[in-house]
């Protein structure tokens, strides 16, 4: 593997790293802050979580679906990474 693809892997890798990172501290925050806060004792709280449910879980349910993306994407990365240390990546280049 050249050098320049070297760079650019890795580039790529600390930016899937990066973005992971903020997308698991998104999905704790969903979690935290609305799914296990208990608002139901006041009628305003009844309503916040009403009103938020949909909208929250959809946010959670798009942050998991990158997660993975991300996660595969960075195993592939690693994984043509160890197969060129191998000699092995050369050719799917």
């Amino acid at each position: 593997m050249t050098r320049t693809l070297q760079v650019c892997l890795l580039d790529d890798l600390m930016r899937l790293g990066l973005f992971l990172e903020r997308a698991e501290y998104t999905q704790q925050d969903i979690c935290e802050n609305y799914f296990h806060e208990d608002n139901s004792k006041t009628e305003r709280g009844r309503f916040l979580i009403i009103h938020e449910h949909d909208r929250n879980r959809v946010r959670a349910d798009i942050v998991q679906d990158y997660l993975f993306q991300m996660r595969t994407q960075l195993h592939e990365i690693s994984a043509f990474v160890e197969r060129d240390e191998d000699g092995d990546a050369a050719e799917a280049v």
